[in-house]
């Protein structure tokens, strides 16, 4: 049965935007996690509930560390048929039937709502993550937290359905906007494109979001840098002794770039930094802006099972943990601490000229104002 009509814009679609976490991919993995929400041009609060395992089973460290989800917390779960009925009930709420559906990725998670329907499959489900591949074909990376990104939004660092759904919301909107710039403006519409052949029109060199004129603008001078969405939020905090150089490397390398870094670049729109002295006052400022900023990508300062280090005002003690006796920090690690210490532990000389100037006192009493704050 098809009620209401597939001719309505897009962009007046009402849909049920659906995020499934689960312990592995299909048929290994058991569900853990499902939301909902029904989207228009607002997205309703989501609805999340985790889902009961079978017997015997137990989340994975790995899922665990990555969904932030206890085996406490899963006593609040709930029989995967209940969690269904649930969102049939949603879906059977929207005007068109099958209830046109969005997900991110949605060969993860169609499996898993297949089984549940055993059957009975009330949803009509696209996937942003075809469509971006489309419209977005140059984009180094697709995944969810990259898409949101690009388009200016963040995702919280646990992967839960919740904040998932809300994401995907938020991107199926950005890019419903996209899809009419082309002529695609109806749901059937939608089906009939994602469903025609594609000519490759990936470049053959990587092509990034951030403008090339941009990144070559930077001055050949010491300082740190951010890295920034379109909305202005920082990505990440560097620091450099040439700004120019530091920055374009990053994207001269095509070949066995990490995955993390190409999500992070595929966020990247503009930057902005700021000058220093010399390098090592370029190191001094860079703990401080992590701390302050807290970008997603500075991984060392973020995650909290992440050693980070601080050092005595006299750089001959250290420790994992901020103390009187240790305020000078935090480092990444420990080979970052000790470049640190070689820098400056530099004859006067080295300090005073060629590139770490201007003069040794002005470093020394940025080191005292940081031992004096540290925070």
């Amino acid at each position: 049965m098809v009620l209401g009509s597939r001719s309505e814009p897009l962009s007046q679609v009402e849909v049920l935007v659906v995020d499934c976490q689960a312990t592995a991919a299909a048929p290994r993995g058991h569900l853990l996690e499902i939301g909902w929400a029904q989207v228009r041009n607002t997205v309703t609060h989501p609805h999340a509930c985790l889902i009961a395992l079978p017997d015997g089973e137990e989340i994975p460290p790995a899922v665990s560390r990555i969904t932030g989800i206890s085996e406490h917390m899963m006593r609040a779960a709930v029989d995967r048929q209940l969690a269904w009925r649930a969102l049939c009930y949603q879906a059977a709420s929207l005007t068109q039937q099958p209830a046109p559906t969005v997900i991110h990725f949605a060969r993860f998670e169609q499996p898993f709502l297949r089984t549940l329907g055993a059957g009975l499959f009330p949803l009509d489900v696209v996937c942003t993550r075809d469509i971006a591949r489309r419209l977005l074909p140059n984009l180094p990376r697709c995944s969810l937290r990259a898409l949101a990104g690009y388009f200016g939004r963040a995702v919280g660092a646990l992967r839960r359905s919740a904040d998932h759904v809300e994401a995907t919301a938020f991107v199926w909107q950005e890019l419903v906007r996209l899809l009419e710039t082309k002529g695609v403006s109806t749901w059937s519409a939608l089906h009939e494109w994602l469903a025609a052949p594609v000519e490759p029109t990936r470049c053959r060199r990587r092509l990034w979001p951030m403008p090339r004129d941009v990144r070559l603008s930077l001055p050949h001078a010491p300082g740190i840098y951010r890295m920034l969405r379109i909305d202005g939020s920082v990505l990440y905090v560097g620091k450099a002794a040439s700004l120019h150089h530091r920055v374009n490397s990053y994207f001269r390398k095509q070949n066995g770039v990490p995955e993390r870094l190409l999500e992070m670049l595929s966020q990247a729109r503009a930057i902005s930094f700021d000058v220093t002295p010399s390098p090592l006052e370029a190191a001094l400022l860079e703990p401080d802006e992590i701390k302050r900023r807290r970008p997603p990508y500075n991984v060392a300062l973020t995650i909290h099972d992440r050693a980070l280090w601080f050092t005595s005002p006299d750089l001959s003690a250290r420790s994992p943990e901020p103390s009187p006796d240790c305020p000078l920090g935090p480092f990444a690690s420990p080979e970052t601490l000790d470049q640190f210490v070689a820098l400056a532990r530099g004859d006067r000389a080295a300090l005073t000229s060629g590139p770490w100037g201007p003069d040794a006192g002005h470093v020394q009493s940025r080191l005292r104002a940081v031992v004096r704050d540290p925070s």
